[in-house]
């Protein structure tokens, strides 16, 4: 490997260590389903992909002893 690609997977992984993204979005037929450890991640993701218009179909809250709690909701935009 050269410099050149030294630097960019150095750069690549500097770039997906430091991203802001939080929470994690499946796409299952109409519906979505947000995993992130905080309410506010799902609810701003919600928030971008339907607008106001949407449906909740359901909301969990997993906590954990030794992993990081989880915060799942289920929702369909209209």
């Amino acid at each position: 490997m050269n410099i050149r690609n030294y630097f960019i997977l150095i750069c690549f992984i500097l770039v997906s260590c430091s991203s802001q993204i939080n929470n994690k979005t499946l796409i299952y037929n109409d519906k979505y389903v947000c995993i992130s450890e905080e309410k506010e991640s799902c609810s701003n993701t919600m928030f971008e992909k339907c607008g106001k218009s949407y449906d909740l179909i359901k909301e969990e809250y997993y906590t954990y002893f030794f992993k990081p709690n989880r915060y799942i909701i289920t929702f369909k935009c209209n």
